[in-house]
């Protein structure tokens, strides 16, 4: 018996031990989390003019749209090589611009100014880059590959021109 109370006292300890640190350790309850306004985003919002009806607001990803800065920039080309309609499945459809071309230089941001439908039911996209004029930069062109986001339109056919040159219509159900 002997053999045993030493195992009988460490067994009896770490019980004790167990349920002596459940009933000292407090229990925290989670700090209430506070999180920092998210920082300002630029959705590209082409204009903030209110939208005849059956218009939605046309957005472009914010690198593509044209941004205030870019009255401290010069304005150059974009050469555009391939521009397709694309219309998405959805109801109603969305309709998107995939546009493929190059850059004048790696300094050179790409800008797309897409302009709501004029009367003629005419869907006027600007193509262009801007860059600083006092950058020093590699002359190398810079290829681009973006899709830009033209919007759901009203029922009716609207043709689409980019850079003063027709590539395509739209027909909205």
């Amino acid at each position: 018996m002997s053999r045993l109370q030493p195992v009988l006292l460490i067994v009896i300890v770490v019980l004790i031990a167990a349920c002596g640190s459940a009933a000292v350790t407090p229990t925290l309850a989670p700090e209430p989390l506070t999180l920092a306004a998210p920082p300002p985003t630029d959705s590209g919002v082409i204009s903030t003019t209110p939208l005849p009806p059956g218009f939605e607001q046309l957005t472009l990803p914010a690198p593509y749209a044209p941004q205030p800065i870019d009255a401290t920039l010069q304005r150059g080309n974009a050469f555009v090589d391939s521009a397709q309609i694309i219309a998405t499945a959805s109801f109603p459809p969305q309709f998107f611009l995939s546009l493929g071309g190059s850059l004048p230089t790696p300094c050179h941001g790409l800008r797309v100014n897409v302009a709501r439908p004029s009367g003629q039911n005419r869907i006027t996209v600007d193509v262009y880059s801007v860059t600083d004029p006092n950058a020093s930069c590699v002359q190398a062109l810079e290829p681009f590959n973006v899709n830009v986001r033209l919007g759901t339109f009203p029922a009716g056919q609207y043709e689409v021109w980019v850079n003063g040159q027709p590539v395509g219509e739209i027909e909205a159900p």
